[in-house]
């Protein structure tokens, strides 16, 4: 089990770092990023030139 000190003494350590991702416990970090990785590589072959752009255009233009 991980105490709350060792999780603020780990968040501070990130803060300090200036780290994009503080993930506790350590052995937990592969994890952790897999999902970022995965995102991005979705979101490259799933979209195409600028159509995120123009349906966020679009929502825009019917929400008004």
């Amino acid at each position: 089990m991980i105490t709350v000190e060792e999780v603020v003494d780990e968040i501070l350590n990130g803060l300090e770092d200036r780290a994009e991702l503080v993930v506790i416990p350590k052995r937990k970090t592969l994890v952790a990023k897999a999902s970022g990785f995965f995102r991005r590589y979705i979101e490259k072959r799933g979209f195409k030139g600028n159509e995120v752009q123009e349906a966020i255009e679009l929502a825009k233009s019917l929400s008004n």
